[in-house]
C-alpha cells in the first residue's frame, strides 16, 4: 500500500500507482506501475524484467518536487553464488512513469519498504527516504538518497523488537521536513501468538533528515484478534497521512486502523495537532 501523493507536481493529470498483479507466465505475482496522463480516463501499465522472471511484492510509489517518479519494490534476484534472494530495488521515471531506467540495488533481505519524499522548501528538500524492515532481531531502518534517487545510504537503524516483532507501517514528511516514521509491534512467540490480544504503535522522528531518530511515542494499543480468531484477516496495517501544506491545520497527522474492541471489528480515526505526541 502506498498513501504518497501520487501526481506530478507540474501536472495533475499525470497520476502514478502499483499494484502486485497476477500476471507471470506461471500466474505467480509481479509488481506493475500503472500510470495516466488524462487524469484516470486511460492508463499505461509497465512491466520490469525481474519482477516477471523472479516475482515480487510491496510496491510503493512516489514523485519528487521536480517531477521525477520513483517505484521502490521487492523483487527475487539471483545473488553472486546463484542463490535466489529478496531484493529491494529503487527505479525513477523522468516521464511520468511511461518508462523506466534501471534500478538502484538497495541490497537483500529487507521487508515492507515505504517511501516518502520531502517536498518541502527546507534544507533536505527533495531528500527521499525508504523505510524498512531486516535482520534477525526485527530491526526498523531508513535508507535515504539526495541524488534523485540515483544512490542510497543506509539503511540507517532505528530500533529493533527487543523480543517481539516490530514493522513499518509509514513514513510521512512535515512541513519543516521534520521526517515521521510510524511502526507498529506484534508478539512473534508462536505459543503467546495464540492468545496475544493487544498491539501497539508508535511514532519517532527526525529532524537531521534521517540520521538520527527520537525515542519511541506510543500512539495507541490496540485489541487485536488471536490466530485461532477467523476475524484475524481482517486486521490490517494502520493508514496515516500527513497535512504539511494547509494553514489552518499544518502538519496534523491522521490515522485510521482497524480495532477489535469486545470481540467486534471496527474502523477507528484519530488525530494529532502536535506531531504525533498526543492524539484525540
Amino acid at each position: 500500500m502506498t498513501t504518497n501523493n501520487p501526481s506530478h507536481p507540474k501536472n495533475r493529470r499525470n497520476l502514478l500507482g502499483a499494484a502486485i498483479t497476477m500476471t507471470r507466465a506461471d500466474g505467480g505475482l509481479a509488481c506493475k506501475t500503472y500510470a495516466t496522463f488524462d487524469g484516470g480516463y486511460t492508463w499505461h501499465d509497465s512491466v520490469f524484467p525481474e519482477q516477471v522472471t523472479f516475482g515480487g511484492a510491496d510496491p510503493q510509489v512516489a514523485f519528487s518536487p521536480h517531477g521525477t517518479a520513483y517505484f521502490a519494490a521487492l523483487t527475487k534476484v539471483k545473488d553472486e553464488q546463484g542463490r535466489t534472494r529478496s531484493a529491494l530495488y529503487c527505479y525513477r521515471s523522468e516521464d511520468g512513469g511511461r518508462s523506466w531506467g534501471k534500478p538502484a540495488d538497495l541490497g537483500y533481505s529487507y521487508d515492507h519498504p515505504q517511501i516518502a519524499v520531502d517536498d518541502t522548501f527546507g534544507r533536505f528538500a527533495g531528500r527521499i527516504y525508504i523505510g524498512v524492515l531486516y535482520g534477525r532481531d526485527y530491526s526498523l531502518g531508513v535508507f535515504r538518497s539526495d541524488d534523485d534517487g540515483r544512490t542510497f545510504v543506509g539503511p540507517v537503524k532505528v530500533l529493533d523488537g527487543q523480543g517481539i516483532g516490530v514493522n513499518v507501517s509509514q513514513l510521512m514528511v512535515l512541513s519543516d521536513g521534520t521526517l515521521v516514521m510510524t511502526y507498529g509491534d506484534f508478539q512473534i512467540d508462536p505459543s503467546k501468538r495464540r492468545t496475544a490480544r493487544e498491539s501497539s504503535d508508535w511514532l519517532v522522528t527526525s529532524k537531521d533528515g534521517g540520521v538520527t531518530f527520537s525515542t519511541p511515542t506510543k500512539i495507541v494499543t490496540s485489541n487485536t484478534p488471536a490466530d485461532e480468531n477467523p476475524a484475524a484477516r481482517l486486521d490490517t496495517v494502520p493508514a496515516h497521512a500527513a497535512d504539511s501544506r494547509s494553514s489552518q491545520y499544518r502538519d496534523r497527522l491522521y490515522r485510521a486502523w482497524t480495532d477489535f474492541q469486545a470481540g467486534k471489528p471496527r474502523v477507528v480515526f484519530s488525530y494529532s495537532a502536535d506531531a504525533g505526541k498526543t492524539w484525540k
